[in-house]
């Protein structure tokens, strides 16, 4: 292994996921062999992860937030998506729902549409959606027209993801509105900040703007996420078969 990385068991992944870890394709190409944590830690003079009561043979690595914040999921989108704490901008809301497809959350996504928008989503449908793709990365771009509008924002992004061994950009530019919410302010614990909040931010729609096909992926290639900086997946320059063709 080419850097020191701090290693956390997968038990306690499932932990901060709620019970609802992301399937474990979603996971394998941010794990390593047990057999490498233990040459690991004897070179280090530490002691290895105690993954008895592991039911894997794998052992997750703390990661960048899949929507590539840089900040490790448990404390970037993992709160809102477990309706913790609300997203404050309509931004935190995007990445959020991009995490929310990484993770397999279907529900979460459908519960962040506007209510107007709900009608024509479906759980099914946006769940066949998430596993399909591997979603590997997130940019967002700078967007104009935001200024003085209290109740609707808008977040152009590009969302790249992989699907048949065919790499994809989807860029959007998205529409945000304030809305009441009184039935997800009612779902959070007693105590919570959400308990006096009537209004969060919710997707509407959004303009496609480019839906491209970027390149067909052969297996022995280098994976595509190890050219995205965004990309949350280690970057060690395995082939598409050993990454995110798995």
């Amino acid at each position: 292994m080419d850097q020191t990385i701090a290693l956390i068991d997968y038990a306690n992944f499932i932990v901060k996921c709620k019970g609802n870890p992301p399937p474990v394709d979603f996971l394998r190409p941010m794990m390593v062999n047990l057999d490498e944590i233990f040459i690991l830690s004897k070179s280090m003079n530490t002691i290895p992860v105690d993954t008895t009561f592991v039911n894997t043979s794998f052992v997750n690595i703390i990661q960048p937030c899949f929507c590539g914040s840089n900040i490790d999921s448990s404390s970037c989108c993992l709160p809102y998506i477990n309706k913790e704490v609300p997203a404050d901008t309509p931004e935190q809301l995007m990445r959020s729902r991009f995490s929310a497809y990484a993770f397999g959350n279907a529900q979460y996504i459908y519960d962040t549409y506007a209510k107007s928008s709900q009608t024509a989503q479906s759980v099914k449908d946006i769940d066949d959606w998430s596993k399909a793709c591997a979603w590997i990365a997130l940019k967002i771009h700078p967007t104009a027209g935001n200024l003085n509008k209290a109740t609707e924002q808008f977040v152009e992004f590009s969302a790249f993801y992989i699907s048949d061994s065919t790499l994809y950009e989807l860029r959007e530019k998205s529409r945000f509105i304030l809305e009441e919410d009184i039935a997800a302010s009612a779902e959070i614990k007693e105590g919570s900040v959400l308990n006096n909040q009537l209004k969060q931010w919710r997707y509407i729609d959004g303009d496609i703007i480019a839906h491209s096909e970027l390149a067909s992926i052969k297996r022995n290639e280098i994976c595509p996420c190890n050219h995205y900086p965004t990309a949350w997946q280690l970057k060690k320059d395995k082939k598409f078969k050993h990454c995110c063709g798995k």
